[in-house]
């Protein structure tokens, strides 16, 4: 952000529209209509999910250090699901490129970049945490307890902060439905010194490591509970053996939304040395949404705690409007929870056969028209370290 607000000059010479026909490309190649009307139902419902989840963490705070992270990164994730969700799919629906919003698209690029790394960090930290929780107690005091979580996120907000201000940002193109550090993707792809200074090799690294110690912390973390497990059970039995199974329940949580996080680090961190077709990138893109969006579908599936929150919360909405019984309520959200399941693997199964035809039509038109600008039919791109 600082090259926008303090080195303008440099930021016309790297992001200037000058000379670029967006037309040379046709409206349709540059829309990707079923996956965005996808991603803006998704984000619609990944919201109505999120609220009461977030109003639950908020409850308990003070109960675990675990919930205050988890709180950060809740509110990076609605504000990444905004502009991934309801922002992309409306920038696809209008075939947008970076040359057609330059200013909007660049710091709309710089928050998601921000958020995508404050979330990931956090991820970490959430990981870190979890180990010392459940490996060593004490440990977990030390650096957890009272306030000093909080210096924890203040330290995660200010490395985010650093990436807001000095590194590129990605932005979006319709032209394969993701956010890129090149601005001209798909239309200058043939100045490779041009492209070489979009290049971000601290987003790779930061990939790499979500992709690598996310789940090499928590194989350690579920080799030691195995192990305490068992050994409890024996000695102890069933009251003992309860609280490990609550830690049990807690840990697949938050593995699991890690999980996420290192499924999109690891797709974005191949994508870097390897060819990238378009079903690729488009997974790419939709694993990082999920990444922000799919949290509050494993929390309402996994958390009694914060089912029972956003149950209550719903039947004071409910109660106003002389709506439904707390039976009712509770099996509605485990049925939503489950029918969320079902609709984003049955929206998989179109996307992945939405894009195999659009790349058919892609190819198509370029036998039958080249079109001006260079349109490989499957290249090498530098998307946001994970980020598209």
């Amino acid at each position: 952000m600082e090259l926008f607000l303090f080195r303008h000059a440099e930021y016309e010479r790297l992001y200037n529209c000058t000379g670029l026909d967006i037309d040379s490309i046709p409206l349709e190649r540059r829309q990707f209509v079923p996956e965005s009307i996808v991603t803006c139902v998704l984000c619609a419902i990944y919201y109505v999910l999120y609220v009461p989840s977030m109003y639950s963490i908020w409850k308990h705070l003070r109960d675990n250090s675990c919930y205050k992270i988890l709180f950060y990164i809740g509110i990076t994730d609605l504000v990444n699901m905004w502009i991934l969700g309801f922002f992309t799919g409306w920038l696809s629906l209008t075939g947008a490129v970076f040359c057609s919003y330059p200013t909007l698209i660049y710091f709309s690029g710089v928050a998601v970049t921000t958020f995508w790394i404050a979330e990931s960090t956090a991820d970490l930290i959430l990981a870190f945490n979890r180990c010392l929780e459940i490996g060593s107690p004490r440990f977990s005091r030390i650096f957890f307890s009272g306030r000093r979580t909080t210096f924890w996120i203040i330290a995660c907000s200010i490395y985010a902060l650093y990436w807001a201000m000095f590194i590129k940002p990605v932005l979006f193109s319709g032209l394969y439905f993701a956010w890129f550090f090149n601005p001209f993707v798909g239309y200058r792809n043939d100045d490779q010194h041009k492209v070489a200074m979009f290049e971000v090799r601290l987003q790779i690294l930061q990939d790499i490591s979500v992709a690598f110690f996310c789940p090499l912390i928590y194989l350690i973390l579920a080799v030691k509970l195995f192990i305490d497990v068992r050994k409890n059970r024996q000695r102890f039995g069933s009251v003992v053996s309860e609280l490990n199974t609550m830690q049990a329940k807690t840990f697949i949580q938050v593995f699991l939304v890690s999980m996420i996080n290192t499924l999109t680090g690891t797709i974005y961190v191949y994508m870097q040395y390897y060819e990238a077709h378009q079903w690729m990138i488009t997974l790419a893109e939709f694993a990082w949404f999920h990444a922000h969006g799919f949290p509050p579908v494993i929390y309402l599936a996994l958390n009694k705690t914060i089912r029972e929150d956003s149950r209550q919360l719903y039947m004071k909405l409910f109660q106003r409007h002389r709506i439904g019984q707390t039976s009712g309520v509770t099996k509605a959200m485990k049925l939503l929870s489950k029918f969320v399941l079902f609709f984003v693997f049955f929206i998989s199964l179109l996307t992945i056969s939405s894009v195999n035809s659009h790349e058919e039509a892609k190819q198509g038109a370029t036998e039958k028209k080249p079109p001006k600008g260079q349109q490989p039919p499957k290249a090498k791109f530098r998307f946001l370290g994970g980020r598209a």
